[in-house]
């Protein structure tokens, strides 16, 4: 059983993140904070509808009730009894998409592909990895080792898909061969093809299709695996802010991968907070989703 489109369209709709907000008490008129969960777009550009929010004064406990939107990724408030109240809102951070709702769902999930299955499931494991050490800072070797790995299995995955859709059919080895820049110039010499007699044409072929992807293909170019991922007609970002925050990630990646997280100039780099590193995981995940969400459309189309 495959993935049920309009489960992977809600997934892609909407998603929760967490947020502190601040603001004095008309009450006790002491200095207040508070956890709020907000449910929000994905497409940070279009306003969330008002939510219903009730606030607790952490100091004195007097509740008070108001609406939230989201708007252009941040959160609007306004108390209802009390509209002259200012709050301040620290920096979303997105949470699980749909939360329980959406780790229920990918338990129970029929899994058709096992390139996915293997994605979710890793970066599982990073999630709960991260959980057991929530209080590493964003310098520390442990999350840079964490972010490492990120990247490593959101490659693996891109990877993998590509090499899938490439080899499903026929058309799709033909299309891509003659739209890849390297591939369709690629010449076959006299030796090459004594040495290969014996194999048939396609199955040469796919070998050095293989080869480029696997081995000539730096998957954490995004740019570049937008490219690949199109000459055979799927997207891989459905959201230019998802898409950017990952271009910048994979800046990061850089620092951390090759400089051990120390930029050009020798300075520390230390975006690699658990905030930083839980938000990021998630924004992969909803690339891999949208994914699997192009590849089921490109088959109901055919």
């Amino acid at each position: 059983m495959g993935m049920v489109e309009a489960d992977i369209e809600k997934l892609m709709e909407t998603k929760w993140g967490r947020t502190y907000a601040n603001f004095t008490c008309p009450v006790c008129n002491q200095l207040s904070e508070e956890l709020v969960k907000v449910f929000m777009p994905t497409r940070y550009e279009t306003p969330s509808k008002p939510q219903e929010i009730a606030l607790s004064c952490s100091e004195c406990g007097k509740e008070f009730n108001g609406q939230l939107t989201v708007i252009e990724g941040h959160p609007k408030m306004k108390l209802a009894d009390h509209p002259s109240v200012d709050l301040s809102f620290t920096p979303l951070v997105l949470d699980d998409y749909y939360s329980e709702e959406y780790e229920m769902f990918l338990r129970n999930f029929d899994w058709r592909s096992s390139t996915l299955a293997s994605f979710i499931g890793a970066t599982g494991e990073l999630k709960d990895l991260l959980r057991d050490n929530p209080e590493n800072g964003g310098a520390s070797i442990f999350n840079k080792m964490i972010f490492s790995q990120m990247f490593s299995v959101f490659e693996a995955f891109l990877a993998d898909t590509l090499v899938h859709l490439i080899f499903d059919r026929q058309k799709n080895i033909e299309v891509f061969l003659n739209k890849h820049d390297k591939l369709q110039k690629q010449k076959v010499s006299l030796c090459d093809l004594l040495e290969n007699q014996s194999q048939p044409v396609l199955d040469y072929i796919k070998s050095h299709i293989f080869k480029e992807i696997r081995e000539e293909t730096l998957f954490h170019n995004l740019p570049k695996v937008e490219r690949l991922y199109a000459i055979l007609g799927y997207k891989v970002f459905n959201d230019d802010r998802l898409k950017d925050s990952l271009m910048k990630a994979s800046d990061l990646r850089h620092h951390c991968v090759h400089r051990n997280g120390h930029d050009m100039h020798g300075n520390v780099v230390d975006a690699y907070t658990y905030e930083y590193l839980m938000t990021t995981i998630e924004a992969m995940r909803v690339v891999a989703l949208f994914i699997e969400h192009e590849i089921l459309r490109a088959k109901r189309e055919n």
